[in-house]
């Protein structure tokens, strides 16, 4: 679902970049309600997989924060953006401080999934295979990036500090790619746990119950042995 937004937010800017919010709504209406609907599955996602992964919990409580400031930041546009074009040229600060006030949960929302590329980084540079490593290291640098950039984004405004979306986008590109890792890693720990305690009872059971076969068709058990034991 990461991956859908942030080619939502590229079909976006290729074409709307310079359309009316009037003139465009139709579309951009449209991709606006399929971006809410992505990041509320994307916080019921992230919410669900931090209440049963223990890994990177950090992490997975930044993506729900983050989902949940999208959708805000989307609603925002969805719900004001129209009516407040429609008004007419005297109500354009009112238009400029919607403008603002959406940018400004963007760009929060951009700088929380670059935390979350950068803890899930850590997470992943921790490994002990080479590639998974240099996945972690470049999330770790991309997501650091996207926080700075981000934060200054929302301090000093709208359109002051550039890059700040293409960052954040990049971030969440990254992210996106690495956040099943903890999910499989906690599957196959899982499993060879369910290996080894399925291995453990067999063993057990052997040690209590299998009889020995001595061949020609002698069997004969462990309690026998012991009992014919000579004392």
């Amino acid at each position: 679902m990461l991956l859908l937004t942030v080619a939502t937010q590229i079909f976006y800017i290729a074409t709307l970049g310079g359309v009316g919010i009037v003139e465009g709504w139709p579309l951009r209406s449209t991709l606006w309600t399929a971006e809410i609907l992505l990041f509320t599955g994307i916080t019921i996602a992230a919410l669900v997989a931090l209440v049963r992964s223990p890994a990177v919990p950090w992490g997975w409580a930044a993506l729900v924060v983050a989902g949940a400031i999208n959708i805000v930041q989307s609603g925002i546009g969805l719900s004001m953006f129209l009516p407040a074009a429609k008004a007419g040229p005297e109500f354009a600060p009112l238009m400029g401080t919607l403008l603002a006030g959406s940018f400004l949960f963007y760009n929060l929302a951009k700088a929380i999934i670059g935390l979350a590329a950068l803890l899930f980084g850590l997470s992943l540079f921790r490994s002990d295979k080479t590639k998974v490593r240099a996945i972690g290291l470049i999330s770790m640098v991309a997501g650091a990036i996207a926080m700075i950039l981000n934060i200054a984004a929302v301090y000093l405004g709208l359109g002051a500090v550039p890059f700040s979306g293409a960052s954040g986008a990049v971030a969440t590109f990254l992210q996106a790619a690495q956040s099943g890792f903890p999910l499989l890693a906690q599957a196959e720990t899982a499993s060879l746990l369910r290996r080894d305690e399925t291995l453990g009872d067999q063993t057990s059971w052997q040690r209590e119950n299998l009889p020995l076969n001595l061949g020609a068709g002698y069997r004969l058990d462990i309690a026998t042995l012991i009992a014919q034991e000579p004392r």
